[in-house]
């Protein structure tokens, strides 16, 4: 299940698991003893890939302590994923989408702590600048559209950030060379792509996939 469906689903389904209750998003679907039953692997799929690119990236502090700081672009299906998963970590968590409300509401299901909540021009704040991670969860950058980005133009990122771009197709979205550009360290999708769907394979058959050989077949064709 991608987007735009994985809220839409949800009154198809016969059960959610915790996780995917806990979202309030679905990716994948299992059929058991006679029901639907609604998974969400992107949030395990996301975290696992986002600790293994912090990593390579030499940065383990940001992998191992709590209390860092992170901003997620868009308020969707696979923010919900992010954002879950993100303060389950102990990250601190905003947000800023284009739709001010529907992140309102995306903080509300997912935790009763507050976070910064705004529209995509808070990105011009004094406090976006102090981030250490930011995900962009959109769209923006998506083949055919691959000249756009959820970062405003003209802007510069922090000065020590991570960027992670849950787009993998480019796998070098006009976000990612700009960061790289910038000589920050940089992430794509695919990595998250895969985990995700090593779990839901699993999930489906009981089977262990092969990681790296369908890592390699899905960056081939990127």
């Amino acid at each position: 299940v991608t987007i735009p469906h994985k809220q839409t689903v949800i009154p198809f389904l016969d059960e959610l698991t915790p996780t995917a209750l806990a979202v309030g998003a679905v990716n994948t679907i299992v059929y058991k003893t006679g029901k639907l039953i609604g998974e969400n692997t992107d949030c395990p799929g996301f975290l696992a890939d986002l600790a293994a690119q912090l990593e390579s990236a030499g940065l383990r502090e940001l992998r191992d302590r709590t209390g860092n700081s992170a901003l997620v672009l868009g308020a969707g299906g696979s923010a919900r994923a992010v954002v879950f998963g993100l303060l389950q970590n102990g990250w601190q968590v905003s947000i800023a989408a284009r739709r001010p409300e529907q992140a309102q509401e995306l903080m509300r299901s997912v935790s009763s702590r507050p976070m910064l909540v705004g529209e995509m021009n808070m990105l011009r704040s004094e406090a976006a600048q102090n981030i250490q991670l930011i995900v962009n969860t959109t769209p923006l950058g998506m083949h055919p559209n691959v000249d756009d980005s959820p970062w405003p133009a003209n802007l510069p990122f922090p000065k020590k950030v991570f960027i992670y771009d849950l787009v993998y197709n480019p796998p070098e979205t006009a976000l990612l060379r700009s960061a790289r550009n910038s000589g920050l360290p940089a992430a794509n999708g695919i990595g998250m792509l895969v985990r995700q769907a090593v779990l839901a394979f699993r999930a489906w058959t009981g089977l262990e996939p092969p990681w790296e050989v369908m890592y390699q077949a899905v960056a081939a064709q990127a």
